[in-house]
């Protein structure tokens, strides 16, 4: 089932840049759909390993092997969260309507400091210490791990608001809005806080989700509901770049984390992907360095 729909209500929202995803990221969805994620309890593995049926290696091995499937999870979990509030957005500016457009850019915004913050970190990671990583798959190393990395990948597929009173691990702890925000802010996503700000103010109860039915009349004013539309252009109009930047930095850490997965043989590596150049991508320089280190399959990611 693809993620997105070809539209040219896609187009004008989020640029140009959208028909390469578009067409990328299909391809991609349909191509992992069969991939399957299985992982072993911790208990159940912490109970061989204290019995010693494990060695150090093979413990390193299924390590890795299961941190690098979650970091395939993540990215596909990014792209089809992503693609559905693209979507959303889309939908509800053809429909003319303010509030559930701007609802679905605001959760966009937020889905995308979310990515940057953790895939970013994560596609970096694996490819700098390529080099020990793949010796671990290989069943030769010590056994070496990274809880720095695991917690950041439970986070993403764990993060909730958990109660007050309740015990739970640190990485299951949602972050804030605001951390996410300054992410984007430091990736580059014109006017982000401003930006951000103003999705809210029009779908909460403030001043600017209720100036747009006011229309000048002759004395004074009158109420008109059907001034959606214009006040979703002129949103649009007014943070032109921020839109058109959000595909980009909400997709490429996904896509890269992927790129970085199919260069140690895990997960699906379609053509696809393959075909991306990441050149314009500013972490793609350092993930490419430490896959070559490696003497990783140029193919796999090249």
């Amino acid at each position: 089932m693809p993620l997105f729909t070809p539209s040219p209500t896609s187009e004008r929202l989020f640029g140009p840049a959208f028909r390469a995803y578009l067409t990328s990221i299909n391809a991609i969805a349909d191509a992992v759909a069969a991939d399957e994620y299985v992982f072993i309890p911790t208990e159940v593995f912490a109970a061989v390993a204290e019995r010693g049926s494990v060695t150090p290696g093979e413990a390193g091995k299924i390590f890795w092997i299961e941190t690098l499937q979650r970091a395939q999870l993540a990215a596909i979990l990014t792209l089809g969260r992503t693609a559905g509030w693209v979507e959303g957005a889309r939908r509800e500016y053809d429909a003319g309507a303010l509030a559930p457009f701007t609802a679905c850019v605001r959760a966009l915004v937020e889905a995308t400091g979310d990515s940057c913050h953790t895939l970013n970190a994560v596609a970096v990671t694996l490819a700098e210490n390529a080099v020990g990583i793949r010796r671990e798959l290989s069943g030769s190393g010590v056994g070496a791990t990274s809880t720095e990395l695991e917690d950041l990948l439970i986070h993403f597929t764990h993060a909730r608001k958990v109660p007050k009173g309740e015990e739970a691990p640190a990485s299951h702890n949602a972050e804030s809005t605001i951390a996410y925000i300054r992410t984007l802010k430091a990736m580059g996503l014109p006017q982000a806080e401003e930006f951000y700000k103003a999705l809210c103010e029009r779908m909460h109860p403030a001043a600017a989700g209720l100036a747009h039915y006011y229309v000048p009349s002759e004395h004074g004013f009158r109420i008109s509901f059907d001034q959606d539309r214009p006040a979703m252009d002129a949103f649009v109009g007014e943070y032109e770049a921020s839109m058109h930047d959000l595909l980009s930095l909400a997709f490429n850490p996904a896509l890269l984390t992927l790129r970085v997965c199919g260069a140690f043989g895990i997960g699906t590596s379609p053509e696809a992907l393959r075909r991306i150049d990441f050149s314009p991508v500013a972490l793609w320089a350092r993930v490419d360095a430490g896959l070559r280190a490696a003497g990783l399959p140029a193919s796999c990611y090249t």
